[in-house]
């Protein structure tokens, strides 16, 4: 277990075994740590990324590309307020700007919260909680770009979706939250909690098309 100063409400963590390195999304304290994966206590961070040039803020969701050698993370626009996707290079250190950004009112990452890379099909998901959705988009998407497909809508049972990751034989794994009673009770340093009682579940989309297969039995359809 790893515990300290160096990290701040930790929401995100990815691991680069050939790397032997662990990433961390500090979503208290605005920034990216990594560690020896075998660390244990509280180690210092082998680096951290932070500062007004990285534009991390409130960040949520980290995938690491082992093959392009870089980290996408899911932050918060502090000009704008919308959620954007920041990329940067693996090794990256201090207070550097991102390689390049994925946001504005087109990307349609509102709420955005965990993201996944589809290598395979050279493509980034997105798990959208505030919007009941999941973009895809492009590698290499950046700027204001739209995705290049949405999963959203009543009938494919979304309900916050907060994680997402590849599944077997073309699927997505998206979790859900079961939600049983609205609360407007505050939780932690990101606004409101939405729901009192909620219970995460899993459910599988198709990643090359728009239709949702549960593969737990609980599950509801919208």
């Amino acid at each position: 277990m790893i515990s300290g100063a160096s990290l701040g409400e930790p929401a995100g963590i990815a691991l680069a075994p050939a790397r032997g390195e662990l990433f961390v999304a500090n979503f208290g304290n605005d920034s990216i740590t990594v560690y020896d994966m075998r660390a244990d206590g509280s180690p210092a961070p082998l680096r951290t990324l932070s500062g007004a040039l990285t534009k991390i803020h409130l960040p949520v969701g980290i995938a690491l590309d082992l093959i392009h050698d870089e980290m996408f993370v899911s932050s918060s626009s502090q000009v704008s307020g919308f959620r954007e996707i920041l990329v940067f290079h693996l090794t990256d250190a201090g207070n550097v700007a991102p390689l390049r950004a994925l946001g504005g009112l087109a990307t349609l990452l509102h709420g955005a919260r965990h993201v996944a890379l589809d290598l395979a099909h050279d493509e980034l998901v997105v798990a959208l909680a505030d919007g009941d959705a999941v973009n895809v988009y492009s590698r290499t998407a950046s700027g204001n770009t739209a995705p290049t497909r949405r999963i959203a809508g009543p009938n494919t049972g979304l309900d916050f979706p907060f994680a997402v990751a590849l599944g077997a034989a073309g699927t997505y794994l998206v979790t859900r939250w079961r939600r049983s009673s609205p609360s407007s009770g505050a939780s932690g340093r990101g606004g409101a909690s939405r729901w009192a009682s909620a219970q995460p579940e899993i459910h599988a989309a198709a990643s090359r098309g728009l239709n949702l297969y549960f593969v737990m039995p609980r599950l509801r359809a919208a």
